[in-house]
């Protein structure tokens, strides 16, 4: 039988990354730079508001965009960064975390939605929820250990160990995860109700003092302030015993470091138990470096820090919400 001569066919090449999206790196600049950050922002990565430059605050938001969605975490937006960027968020659905732990919410204590959608808060929970990530689940929260979420609604997925945050502070995901497992919604950057939790000074910007410059949700009433740098020595100690007189447990008491530093410029507390009246402390369920804990502590433990807030909680989340 006689070969037929059949017209070759052309490879096709792979699709191009469009012009308007080139592959970044940090030190880049220029409009595609702001769409990326903007993009970030949307995605709940806070990069500040978007300027065009690829500095180190855009390349760690990056970082931890690609960790989220199982990419490279290099740095570097290529395709598959822009293509994550372009798909629209999709809710993640709630597993259990490792060992069987679910969150517990008693009767006496739980937030609970009325049927007409009203909430009904007890930040107690937050309380109870602090008291037993302690108990079942405080070496994730250690400086040298990696962290394991527990919130389907972070940015990170949940009962995965996060290994590129060793050697971080955890605080402010501790705080995070206590408030979810109570019934309660985090505050997260970009305000989408899923995202990253805002770093531990910046948390009193979702107060009801607050949200409104900031442009926030209201996720906390402000039951009390003390910029201690601003006061005289001899009275500071004496105002921040008057704070921590009004601190009930599932409250939040907020420090913000000496300095301009934001990532790792403060320290969160949740309020287990108030013994002010019997000894002069307040128990603090906590991250510390080796693990979470339960501190007593007095007045005297916070006079070195810049300010500090004591914030109750007041946002449930939403029936529908992971």
């Amino acid at each position: 039988m006689p070969s037929v001569n059949r017209p070759s066919v052309p490879s096709v090449p792979a699709e191009p990354v469009p012009a308007s999206n080139p592959t970044l790196r940090q030190g880049a600049r220029g409009p595609a730079v702001a769409r990326l950050q903007a993009a970030l922002n949307q995605a709940g990565f806070d990069v500040g508001a978007p300027d065009g430059r690829f500095g180190t605050r855009t390349a760690a938001a990056l970082k931890s965009f690609q960790q989220a969605n199982g990419l490279t975490a290099d740095g570097v937006a290529g395709a598959q960064v822009w293509q994550k960027l372009s798909e629209p968020p999709q809710a993640p659905a709630a597993s259990p975390a490792p060992g069987g732990w679910r969150p517990r919410n008693p009767a006496t204590t739980a937030p609970v939605w009325s049927a007409s959608g009203t909430a009904k808060a007890n930040p107690a929970a937050v309380g109870e929820s602090a008291r037993r990530l302690v108990e079942e689940r405080a070496i994730h929260y250690g400086v040298d250990q990696p962290w394991v979420n527990i919130d389907p609604n972070h940015a990170l997925r949940p009962n995965t160990p996060q290994q590129f945050l060793k050697g971080r502070w955890k605080c402010n995901l501790f705080g995070g995860n206590a408030l979810h497992a109570a019934g309660f919604e985090p505050p997260f950057y970009g305000n989408a109700g899923r995202g990253e939790y805002p770093n531990a000074n910046q948390w009193y910007k979702w107060s009801d003092k607050y949200a409104s410059a900031h442009r926030n949700k209201v996720h906390f009433k402000l039951v009390d302030e003390v910029p201690v740098v601003g006061l005289d020595p001899a009275r500071r100690e004496a105002a921040i015993a008057e704070l921590m007189k009004k601190a009930q447990p599932g409250d939040m008491l907020m420090a913000d470091h000496l300095g301009d530093t934001v990532a790792d410029g403060g320290h969160t507390r949740v309020v287990v138990a108030n013994n002010f009246e019997r000894n002069g402390t307040v128990d603090f369920a906590q991250a510390s470096f080796d693990q979470a804990t339960i501190k007593s502590e007095a007045p005297g433990s916070l006079v070195g820090e810049e300010r500090i807030w004591l914030l109750r909680p007041n946002r449930p989340r939403a029936p529908n919400q992971g």
